[in-house]
């Protein structure tokens, strides 16, 4: 998974031409299964929508061609700050899914934004929760939960499942001669998606 910090992200894509040039947001009609070289979206941009078009030129068309259409993005944000003595973090859904660019390697809207702040100093402990939540998100029962969520123990409860089925492997070489060979059937994920039911 993809997680790029704040400072990855730059102050190039927080530059107001920029932000003009290349819009803020679009609808999801300017989902991936458009391929012409350039595709007309809605975007706000100083408060007022108008029209626009991506260039396409500068988008990765091998991996766009992959994407299904209708496919939606989620961005994991994590970042180190001055200004706060200890961590927050937010898991916003959109509604509707919208193009933020400069976040996707691809025009992709977005549905989901994680974001976590901290004070400096634990910057790695932040990626990796990153690394995590982006990992969570690819789980397909995951993502269901985390679209029909009411509050945040539909989330909660949503990464108890997902850390009750997961399996974990250490880093590291394996020696090839102990090593578990993976099942032959992979499990249903039907039965994770069944409410639990009471004994």
């Amino acid at each position: 998974p993809l997680v790029r910090s704040f400072a990855d992200i730059g102050k190039k894509h927080s530059d107001s031409t920029l932000l003009e040039r290349n819009g803020l947001l679009a609808s999801p009609q300017s989902a991936p299964g458009n391929l012409d070289n350039k595709i007309t979206e809605s975007r706000i941009s100083a408060g007022s929508r108008e029209n626009s078009t991506v260039d396409f030129s500068k988008v990765d068309m091998n991996f766009m061609k992959k994407i299904p259409p209708g496919a939606e993005a989620s961005n994991v944000l994590v970042g180190e700050v001055d200004f706060l003595e200890r961590p927050i973090i937010a898991f916003v859904r959109l509604a509707p899914a919208v193009l933020l660019t400069g976040l996707t390697e691809v025009p992709v809207p977005t549905r989901f934004l994680f974001l976590l702040l901290g004070p400096f100093g634990k910057g790695l402990q932040y990626h990796e929760i990153g690394r995590s939540i982006a990992t969570l998100m690819t789980d397909e029962v995951f993502h269901d939960v985390a679209y029909k969520a009411k509050d945040r123990n539909d989330l909660l409860s949503g990464i108890d499942e997902f850390l009750d089925q997961v399996t974990v492997l250490p880093p590291g070489e394996w020696d090839p001669s102990i090593r578990i060979e993976p099942p032959k059937n992979v499990p249903s994920q039907e039965k994770r998606k069944m409410a639990a039911q009471p004994n």
